[in-house]
C-alpha cells in the first residue's frame, strides 16, 4: 500500500502517547508534501480550517510546524 492510502488512526492509551501518536501522523503528512512538493495541495475549506487545525494540534502535542518543516528540510539536506 502507498502511505497515503492509509487511514490514520491515534493511538495509546495515556496522554503524552496519543499527543505522540497525533504528531507522527502530522509529521508524516508533511513528509509526503515534502517528497512529492504537489504544485496545489486542494482541501475542502483548506485555509480557514484545515491547516489551521494541524497548526493547533501540533502546538497542543509539544511542537510546532515550523520545527517541522525544519526537521524535514534538514533530514532531506543530510540525506541527499
Amino acid at each position: 500500500d502507498e502511505p497515503w492510502s492509509h487511514i490514520f488512526k491515534i493511538s495509546g492509551t495515556t496522554e503524552e502517547e496519543k499527543n505522540a501518536s497525533e504528531l507522527e501522523i502530522i509529521e508524516l503528512m508533511c513528509k509526503l508534501i515534502y517528497t512529492f512538493k504537489p504544485d496545489v495541495i486542494c482541501a475542502h475549506n483548506g485555509e480557514n480550517f484545515d491547516w489551521y487545525f494541524l497548526i493547533v494540534r501540533a502546538e497542543m502535542c509539544g511542537s510546532s510546524m515550523e520545527e517541522i518543516s525544519k526537521n524535514e528540510t534538514a533530514a532531506a539536506i543530510i540525506s541527499a
